[in-house]
């Protein structure tokens, strides 16, 4: 599954439509401009989904490091569910895709 989005690493920012996240069994691809960082399924660490204006994911490789990658798209929410789909493990806080989707109507 493809998904178009910002992204932010270590050593690269890009804006939409710029980069490309790649989502498959074994592995994320982030593509950008004509690079790619690639993340065995077996080396990311933690997931998790960032609620806000821009929602976005950011991946784990090692526990004691900043995020890998984080990637923003108004479709994290289905990015999300891709990953779930694909195997990977997703840290969530309660009601997390309501808030990103605008659906959680607490005030």
């Amino acid at each position: 599954m493809e998904f178009r989005g910002s992204v932010r690493t270590i050593l690269i920012k890009a804006g939409w439509p710029l980069a490309k996240l790649v989502i498959s069994t074994g592995r994320l691809e982030v593509f950008v401009f004509f690079r790619v960082a690639t993340l065995e399924k077996e080396e990311v660490f933690k997931i998790e989904m960032t609620s806000g204006f821009w929602p976005s994911i950011k991946v784990w490789n090692n526990p004691e490091a900043y995020p890998h990658f984080q990637f923003w798209s108004r479709k994290a929410p289905l990015i999300l569910r891709a990953l779930e789909l694909h195997g990977y493990k997703i840290k969530k806080e309660p009601n997390q895709l309501l808030r990103a989707t605008g659906q959680d109507k607490r005030e």
